[in-house]
């Protein structure tokens, strides 16, 4: 209840950031890592929800992919420069699976058109961004580089040297797939443990970002005349930050676009301006303060 209550006063309460000067940092950081933790385990917890589904839409990923490699098709890599055993240009149709066209044509995307090809190989001729862009495929395998098409119609391109000496058919796709099948039931466990890191990793950053807007809320405490050192404005910022925290939260639970620029910095301000008075805060003893 402690905790909960020191939520509510880190959004409003003017009593509570007067009573700062007195707390350690220490005091803060607890707080601020209590309160990751609680957003970390119940955000997961949320995600897990999904996770379930995460196995079987793999293991069907991975049978599509066996299923649309071609099984005349077979690509050689050798010293940084690929080959084909095909009359080239040779196109790979957008699996329906992926939402590629259907038989009786029109896309299968629901909200948009994939491109008709997923890959085209050419690597009897270097690569030509142009001819890339009038195949209409979402990648293309030049001679010694690969190009792929991005959501905003940039193309990424990615040389072939590091590739190692390969020939990749039918068989060494079936191959390749059924090692990493056998570990599909790790899927789930490992999910939720980078999302519960991910999570702790966000709070983190958002700590390191401080560093730097603490600079506008010990300038937004002069400015009302409160005299304090740089390590009580930085300690007051970690309160602050609460309610953007938790606006935040809302936004991406509810798929509510934030257009507001800097929105983080200005509820931190924001709060600092409604909760912090002349009389209230002053420099503390605080290792990072300075008076």
């Amino acid at each position: 209840m402690q905790f909960l209550r020191t939520i509510g006063e880190s959004v409003y309460s003017p009593d509570f950031y007067r009573a700062l000067r007195a707390r350690p940092l220490s005091f803060s950081l607890k707080y601020y890592y209590s309160l990751a933790a609680i957003v970390a385990v119940v955000g997961t917890a949320f995600v897990s929800l999904y996770l379930p589904q995460a196995q079987p839409q793999l293991r069907a990923f991975f049978e599509n992919a066996v299923n649309a490699f071609p099984a005349e098709l077979a690509v050689t890599f050798k010293d940084g420069a690929a080959s084909a055993n095909v009359k080239e240009p040779y196109f790979i149709k957008y699996p329906r699976a992926l939402g590629g066209a259907s038989e009786t044509g029109g896309s299968g995307a629901a909200d948009g058109k994939p491109p008709e090809y997923l890959l085209v190989i050419d690597t009897a001729s270097p690569l030509s961004i142009e001819k890339f862009r009038s195949y209409g495929a979402a990648a293309l395998l030049a001679k010694r580089d690969l190009a792929v098409a991005g959501r905003r119609g940039e193309v990424r391109v990615y040389s072939l040297e590091l590739v190692p000496d390969v020939t990749v058919d039918k068989a060494w796709v079936e191959k390749t797939v059924g090692q990493f099948t056998p570990y599909l039931k790790f899927v789930g466990p490992i999910l939720v443990l980078l999302f519960f890191i991910l999570i702790l990793a966000l709070f983190t950053f958002e700590l390191v970002y401080l560093f730097v807007s603490a600079l506008l809320v010990w300038g937004l405490l002069r400015l009302k005349g409160i005299k304090t050192g740089y390590g009580a404005a930085y300690r007051t910022g970690i309160h602050a930050i609460t309610l953007g925290i938790f606006v935040n939260i809302a936004a991406m639970a509810f798929q509510i676009p934030l257009g507001v620029p800097f929105l983080f910095t200005i509820l931190m301000l924001a709060v600092v301006a409604v909760n912090c008075r002349k009389e209230g805060i002053v420099s503390s003893s605080s290792p990072l303060s300075s008076s």
